[in-house]
């Protein structure tokens, strides 16, 4: 794969906006994928989702992939912190805080999410992409990095001061390309985390991997994707599992996070492309590798090139 996305394509303002109803993870489809790819009393921070400084209101996350602070297309993320008396416009640089990319083509910033609170400290964590980073084993493996939040963060970080670097395993691998906070998926009281890997080769050409690293009080501060606890796996060659992440609250109710993975090139619905998506319950005893056909529940795409899956999200927290 080219390390330059056209940069007129990927001017993308990856945007999420952190509600307490729950995650929503929206993914910009890479240039060069295949073209049928469309591109009362003010509560504690502990309670508040994505309450990153923690001011008991919820922060908003937003990436640029093309922006040159850090080199051409490093990337950057902008967190704006939520107040009652927002202005109806404002300028990226007035941001409250900004991360910049570490290198030349990273593209951090083309996936940002809010992750809860990974490392037990009471106040909401941050999680951001850049699946053109080099960093793993060679070109484009891609990485993913966690800033802990904090009631003093500096108006301008560096990615090389992240708290945690996750690194992605192979070449190509596209690590980072989607993530995703997971809840508490092994029910151990701290949040977990997701990040996909599109184009991995584990069960096929691009069959697509997902990893869920759990949080932790005492996260190493660069992790390879290899040492993840739990390694979801594509189905088929070409399928682009973990196109798309997010956590999907507790569909199930049994009173464990469970996880949704979108696979937009799928062909086990109508026709080729027509796309899936997978549910996978959280539970105590995950298995350390799972292939999506064991899956907990699969959704069908209805047509051809539908790329059902392209984006996924929970209904919940």
């Amino acid at each position: 794969m080219e390390k330059k996305f056209k940069k007129r394509a990927l001017m993308v303002i990856c945007a999420l906006f952190l509600l307490s109803c729950g995650e929503t993870t929206k993914v910009q489809e890479p240039s060069s994928a295949p073209s049928s790819v469309p591109i009362s009393a003010a509560p504690s921070p502990a309670t508040v989702r994505h309450d990153f400084n923690g001011d008991g209101i919820a922060d908003i996350l937003v990436g640029a992939v093309g922006d040159d602070d850090g080199g051409t297309d490093a990337g950057a993320a902008y967190i704006f912190y939520g107040s009652t008396s927002l202005a109806s416009s404002i300028d990226a640089s007035l941001a409250n805080v900004k991360l910049i990319g570490e290198d030349i083509g990273d593209q951090f910033g083309f996936s940002v999410s809010g992750v809860g609170d990974v490392n037990d400290d009471g106040i909401s964590d941050i999680l951001v992409g850049a699946p053109l980073d080099d960093d793993g084993a060679a070109a484009d493996a891609g990485a993913a990095y966690i800033f802990y939040g904090s009631t003093s963060l500096a108006s301008s970080i560096g990615a090389s001061l992240a708290n945690v670097k996750l690194i992605g395993g192979a070449a190509n691998d596209l690590f980072g390309n989607s993530i995703s906070g997971a809840g508490d998926v092994n029910k151990d009281g701290i949040s977990d985390i997701l990040v996909g890997a599109r184009e991995n080769d584990d069960g096929g050409a691009n069959s697509g991997v997902a990893y869920i690293f759990y949080g932790s009080a005492t996260l190493a501060s660069s992790i390879n994707a290899s040492l993840a606890n739990v390694k979801l796996i594509g189905e088929a060659a070409g399928d682009r599992f973990g196109i798309s992440v997010s956590g999907a609250g507790d569909v199930n109710k049994d009173g464990i996070s469970d996880i949704l993975v979108g696979a937009a090139l799928n062909d086990d619905g109508a026709a080729a492309d027509a796309g899936a998506a997978y549910i996978f319950y959280g539970s105590t005893s995950l298995a350390s590798s799972i292939g999506a056909s064991l899956a907990n529940v699969k959704l069908i795409g209805e047509d051809a090139s539908d790329n059902f899956g392209f984006s996924v999200s929970g209904g919940g927290p």
